[in-house]
């Protein structure tokens, strides 16, 4: 299966699908709850080592951008300012 295979969503192969289930079962299985005292720091460190883990082609091409306690962005810049991505993403449950 290549990444190319899986790029169409809707019309994915199966193999693709199980992926995805894959990955966002075991981003699921973390216990991302925050509490004020830091409760769940480990499930937290668990989770970003798992972005990590799964998503190398993110890890190695964006810029993590890192604010206050565990708030951070991806920025993947583009040739001009104008074309950057950033993924955003709410992970406490």
């Amino acid at each position: 299966m290549t990444l190319g295979t899986c790029n169409d969503r809707l019309r994915a192969p199966k193999e693709c699908l199980e992926t995805y289930v894959q990955k966002l079962s075991e981003m699921i299985g973390c216990r991302t709850v925050f509490t004020p005292d830091g409760t769940y720091r480990e499930e937290y460190e668990r989770f970003y080592s798992l972005l990590d883990t799964l998503f190398p082609n993110l890890v190695a091409r964006a810029k993590r951008l890192t604010f206050g306690d565990g708030c951070f962005v991806f920025v993947i810049e583009g040739e001009r300012a104008t074309k950057n991505v950033m993924l955003m993403s709410h992970h406490d449950v």
